[in-house]
């Protein structure tokens, strides 16, 4: 008897259930959906780490000898060490087929028990044996298959090798082609492993790296701590995987949806047990009498209790289920094709952990819970005063009704707010859920305005070319200068970096500017600033990882280089995409290096045979480049696109289960107000003048709210992104007016219910 009347109730109800189920639904639909591609994503990339054993250290600093693998192999947890040389070069191909040659990164081993390449097709790599492994996107771009000879030139060689196979590797789930793009172009540029028996050179001491696989159960830092002691070299550089830029990329992206996953649901989670209390309230109140017969039937207060908690379980039970299985579907389906483009994976699994599961138990223990709460105080009393009527609960006028004020107000206001002031809880529910919908509506938008500016920053405040002309590593400089002169560009130098503070170590890049005016730096808080002549300019998130600040002194050097500098720290920059350090080549040749152009700046509009001419890397527009910027951002779009559809439902719900709310509670007052002579016309201006009480409360409460919340988005992006969290006037109007248009829809909505109010029912019922 008790389920029908479950059922009957929810249906009487469906208005004020639904909403309680769309909140536990949307809750688990995102929690799940970001959970379960995060998760799968991050289970993914581990199985592909395991399997290919992905290295623990990375050694740099110096040429290293056989003696130097076997000092480093016999520190106690060390399992293996192995030698590797990791350099560029390019793809040699014949005759006129290609525009230019390709970059590749080359990577010659000593071994492949370390960071193993995968095989896609192809024979299996043996480091005993000749051959080149490619990287599997680049050989289907350039129409390369095992079985071809394939001609790769490096360091002023030229090694020509029968490809043996294609491969994936865990060093190259994310990779960029140098150290100025911004977006990955896979299969346009690539890498390539091959043994050391085909690196043309009559010794064996070339390898400039050691990688080093130790035993998990062993403390890490002390292995690190004991590798320079064992070389005999402090100035060695010792790496782990989260300093290496795939590896903490990819890892920081995962982790950045698991945040956004976890934080959207705890506002529908708040609005959904406000819609519970709210709505058990006024039901276990309604059906006093219904509670009272029960009892004097004889069914128990635990029974009876058990049937007004199974709302909130059921309801609550159902919405998040179905939550988890539509997020879980359509989330991950939404996201991995963007991750795909900047991402390179085995496969991409979608994978539900505990935390799922966990999170349903708690939404639905919640609203069990607080529907026991809501209705305790009806099921405490005994039959014979439960079967009676409630005494109607005394009614104090505030200090604001008794004030001259309040005679100064109209008939509605004053209606409006003694509503408000005795309806508390409901009226916290509509302010929370207004605030929640504010909230998303603003990050929304302020993203999309931190996304937009980066390009506009970037591109015509901080590099104001229209095109920069990358330039082949081993270009002569005399060439690299008669470029510039016959383009009237700016030189400058783009190089790996790596930094060392305490017992924080970072990689970055260093840019050296020659004179010109195409490269502008602004300070922290977005001033025009000339780069100094001494000391160095560092980065704003670099300083920030580091722990650096400004006059104290940082210990870098070039990677590949063994000597290591001490700098002074006069400047901090701000870049959105380049994190590292800056300085003049006056400043860069007073440390004793000599200057390389990498790139060239332009206004001028190349020869379009530019891109044919030796020493020509490639030629790129201010479009190509923003373009570029596009791609990467597209993910962060998608989650603009989540947000602004989950702020319209959720204020889209909240709005109408609270006037449908009140409107039920109010249905007597509205009755007499008909009876004295109100029209609909007037009754419905009054209802909505409290809907748009609370949407105004509920914006002002969701604005600042907003801000919080994207610059903890903001904070939480990728080491080598410095976004600046910017958001326009315009975002604010857009989002209070949006919340606005949604309160209006509902009031549409709710305005044709106040002529189907039962005069008959509404004023005699009570009685």
């Amino acid at each position: 008897m008790l389920n029908r009347k479950l059922w009957r109730d929810l249906w009487v109800n469906k208005t004020q259930f639904l909403s309680i189920f769309l909140m536990s639904f949307l809750g688990l639909f995102l929690f799940a959906g970001m959970n379960a591609e995060g998760e799968g994503s991050a289970q993914t990339a581990n199985a592909f780490y395991e399997e290919t054993n992905l290295g623990d250290f990375w050694i740099y600093g110096r040429i290293f000898t056989q003696e130097d693998v076997e000092e480093v192999q016999n520190i106690k947890g060390v399992i293996h060490a192995e030698r590797r040389l990791v350099t560029s070069g390019r793809a040699v191909f014949p005759g006129d087929s290609k525009e230019e040659d390709p970059f590749l990164f080359v990577n010659v081993v000593e071994d492949n028990t370390i960071s193993k390449v995968q095989i896609v097709d192809g024979e299996g790599f043996d480091a005993s044996r000749g051959g080149i492994w490619v990287d599997y996107l680049f050989a289907e771009k350039q129409k390369i298959a095992p079985g071809d000879q394939l001609s790769v030139e490096v360091q002023g060689m030229t090694i020509t090798a029968l490809v043996k196979g294609t491969i994936r590797h865990p060093e190259y789930v994310y990779y960029l082609s140098d150290e100025g793009a911004i977006m990955p172009e896979y299969g346009e540029y690539g890498f390539v492993f091959m043994p050391g028996r085909e690196f043309p050179l009559e010794t064996e001491d070339f390898y400039t790296e050691i990688i080093v696989d130790i035993d998990e159960n062993m403390d890490p830092d002390s292995i690190r701590q004991a590798i320079p002691k064992v070389l005999d070299d402090e100035d060695v550089m010792v790496t782990d995987r989260n300093q290496n830029m795939s590896y903490s990329t990819f890892d920081a992206e995962v982790k950045s949806h698991k945040v956004m996953g976890f934080l959207f649901p705890i506002v529908f989670l708040m609005i959904a047990v406000l819609g519970i209390i709210t709505t058990m309230t006024r039901m276990t109140a309604k059906q006093r009498t219904q509670i009272g017969t029960l009892k004097a039937l004889g069914f128990t207060r635990r029974r009876i209790t058990r049937h007004y908690t199974g709302y909130g379980f059921w309801i609550s039970l159902l919405g998040s289920v179905s939550g988890t299985l539509m997020g879980v579907w359509l989330i991950p389906m939404a996201i991995f094709p963007s991750m795909q483009l900047a991402y390179v994976m085995p496969y991409w699994k979608v994978t539900i952990d505990y935390t799922v599961y966990l999170a349903i138990a708690i939404s639905t223990a919640i609203a069990t819970l607080v529907s026991y709460l809501a209705c305790r105080k009806e099921l405490a009393d005994p039959p014979a005063v439960t079967l009676l009527p409630k005494a109607p609960s005394r009614i104090k006028h505030t200090a604001l009704e008794k004030s001259r004020f309040w005679l100064s107000l109209s008939f509605d206001m004053q209606w409006n707010i003694r509503d408000i002031l005795r309806n508390r809880a409901r009226t916290v529910m509509g302010i929370v859920g207004v605030a929640g919908c504010t909230m998303l509506m603003l990050c929304a938008f302020g993203m999309n305005d931190s996304i937009s500016g980066i390009a506009s920053w970037m591109y015509e405040e901080l590099m104001i070319n229209n095109i920069k002309v990358d330039l082949d590593s081993d270009i002569a400089e005399r060439d690299a200068q008669e470029y510039a002169r016959e383009l009237s560009g700016q030189q400058i130098g783009e190089y790996q970096v790596e930094f060392v503070s305490s017992t924080i170590s970072k990689t970055g890049i260093l840019t050296v500017i020659d004179d010109g005016s195409y490269v502008h730096m602004q300070n922290e808080v977005l001033e025009e600033a000339p780069i100094m002549e001494e000391g160095i300019a560092l980065s704003y998130k670099m300083a920030q990882l580091l722990g650096i600040k400004k006059n104290e002194y940082i210990r870098w050097h070039k990677v590949g280089d063994t000597k290591w500098q001490n700098t002074r720290v006069t400047q901090i920059f701000r870049n959105p995409t380049a994190q590292g350090m800056m300085m003049t080549k006056k400043t860069y040749e007073s440390l004793n290096y000599t200057f390389k152009t990498t790139s060239v700046l332009t206004n001028l509009t190349p020869d379009s045979e530019l891109n044919d001419k030796p020493g020509i890397r490639a030629v790129m527009n201010i479009g190509d480049m923003k373009a570029d910027l596009d791609e990467t951002m597209e993910i962060m779009g998608l989650t603009v696109g989540i947000m602004v559809s989950a702020a319209a439902a959720l204020g889209m719900i909240v709005l109408y289960n609270l006037g449908v709310l009140s409107f039920i509670e109010k249905m007597r007052e509205t009755a007499t107000l008909k009876v004295l002579g109100f029209q609909s016309s007037q009754i419905k201006k009054i209802l909505r003048m409290q809907t748009m009480i609370i949407t105004s409360v509920g914006i002002v409460a969701g604005l600042p709210l907003g801000y919080v919340f994207l610059q903890g988005m903001v904070t939480n992006m990728p080491e080598n992104m410095d976004m600046m969290m910017i958001i326009n006037f315009p975002s604010y109007i857009y989002a209070t007016l949006g919340t606005y248009l949604v309160a209006i829809l509902v009031n549409l909505m709710l305005s044709t219910k106040v002529r189907t109010i039962d005069m008959v029912d509404a004023l005699k019922g009570p009685e």
